[in-house]
């Protein structure tokens, strides 16, 4: 009999899977970790590489403070 204690055995095993990026074209590694991290948030699989998901949250940040920045200037 299994103890309560004890987590469930995960079954489905996955392995590292090799995806090209939608922005660069370069190939990228999404490690099983990042699956299971992405699988247990109910995220879907990403379309960008590591790199270009870094540089579009940069530029995100960047339009951010330019629009508040405009605001505060009466614009």
């Amino acid at each position: 009999m299994a103890s309560l204690c004890q987590p469930p055995l995960k079954e489905n095993k996955m392995e590292d899977k090799i995806l090209t990026c939608k922005i660069c074209g370069n190939e990228f590694t999404w490690s099983e970790a990042e699956q299971e991290f992405y699988s247990d948030r109910k995220l879907v699989e990403p379309k960008r590489c590591p790199e270009c998901r870094t540089k579009r949250k940069s530029d995100k940040e960047t339009i951010a403070r330019l629009e508040k920045r405009i605001k505060e200037l009466g614009g």
